[in-house]
C-alpha cells in the first residue's frame, strides 16, 4: 500500500487493510474493531445494466448494516 500511495496525491497518516471472504464483511469487521458509530462509503451510482452485472458494495453494506450508513456518489 505504501508504493501504491507514493504514486498518488494522497498522504494519509494511517490505514487498514482487511482480508475478508468479501468486502462487505471487511467493511462489518473493521466498523466493528474500531467501535464506529456510523459507516461512510462512496459509489459510482450505476444503473440498469451496469448495475445488474457490478453490483454495489455500497448497497450490500446498506442492507445489511445495523449502524446507519451515508453514501455519497463520486464521478
Amino acid at each position: 500500500m505504501a508504493e501504491y500511495l507514493k504514486n498518488v496525491n494522497v498522504r494519509p497518516t494511517d490505514y487498514t487493510i482487511y482480508n475478508d471472504n468479501s468486502v462487505e464483511e471487511g467493511v462489518f469487521n473493521y466498523t466493528k474493531d474500531v467501535k464506529g458509530d456510523i459507516i461512510g462509503m462512496a459509489n459510482h451510482g450505476r444503473k440498469g445494466l451496469s448495475h445488474f452485472f457490478n453490483g454495489s458494495v455500497s448497497e450490500d453494506v446498506v442492507n445489511h448494516s445495523s449502524l446507519p450508513v451515508i453514501t455519497f456518489r463520486i464521478k
